[in-house]
């Protein structure tokens, strides 16, 4: 949020929360701007967990708080007498996985070479994978690709 003509010494802060599919979540609260081009942002985040796959969600609270109105509401010792407006945002994300499967097709003395096989519809898999080996190749490797999407 931000407030470019803070003539009047508004102070603005946001708290965000990122919530997985397994309940994980990471919290965060901005700190406060109070300055003449105000600006409160947060930005938090979960470690990826290829066992933590599906609809993750963003919920942001954004809060302002107007001096001549008093109070804060987070303290115990300046109960809320006064204005604080509020307003809520959230955002869906889908965190999610891709296989796709190569086959080999050929090898050197350090290195082997795959093919994605045939009719492999992979959003993000690329066509062809090298692969660092010392001794024999494999037949085939499967490619895993993490990856997101935002749903809303």
């Amino acid at each position: 949020m931000a407030d470019s003509y803070n003539s009047y010494g508004h102070t603005y802060w946001t708290v965000t929360t990122l919530t997985s599919p397994s309940g994980r979540t990471s919290s965060v609260t901005s700190s406060q701007s109070n300055g003449y081009s105000a600006y409160a942002r947060a930005e938090t985040s979960l470690a990826w967990d290829w066992n933590d796959l599906g609809d993750y969600s963003t919920q942001s609270a954004h809060w302002m708080d107007c001096p001549y109105m008093g109070g804060n509401p987070y303290s115990p010792t300046q109960p809320s007498q006064g204005c604080f407006p509020f307003s809520h945002t959230s955002l869906a994300q889908k965190a999610g996985a891709s296989h796709a499967g190569y086959y080999l097709t050929g090898f050197s003395f350090c290195c082997c070479s795959y093919a994605i096989v045939p009719d492999c519809h992979v959003r993000c898999g690329p066509p062809n994978v090298t692969t660092v080996q010392v001794l024999d190749c494999a037949g085939w490797v499967e490619r895993l690709q993490p990856g997101t999407k935002l749903t809303g």
